[in-house]
């Protein structure tokens, strides 16, 4: 007789296995809801992050289209020529951002 019960390695291999199916599970849920979100912060594009939490969708929807023209993204990722069709894309954004790095961070 070993020092087994009887039972007792099914009972450590369905763990095993459900073990495997958690980290299974975590991998496809941050592939799926996470890195999206991550994109779509990324671009620049913070209101559709943080509804794509509670909405999957938004943020893929977010994470494929353009992003603003001064995101992370852009500058990173986006040739001159994409840049600039992202500034036609979002012009009040471009405006904006260039108005808040002339006067600097403090506005003056």
């Amino acid at each position: 007789m070993g020092g087994n019960m009887p039972g007792v390695s099914v009972i450590s291999d369905v763990m095993a296995e459900s073990s495997l199916n958690l980290v299974a599970g975590l991998v496809v849920t941050l592939l799926l809801l996470v890195v999206p979100l991550v994109i779509c912060a990324m671009k620049g594009k913070y209101g559709l992050a943080v509804s794509g939490i509670f909405f999957g969708v938004v943020a893929w929807v977010g994470a494929i289209r353009l992003a603003m023209p001064e995101s992370y993204w852009a500058r990173h990722f986006y040739s001159e020529a994409k840049r600039e069709k992202a500034r036609e894309r979002f012009p009040a954004e471009a405006q904006r951002l260039n108005r808040y790095r002339e006067r600097g961070p403090s506005g003056a």
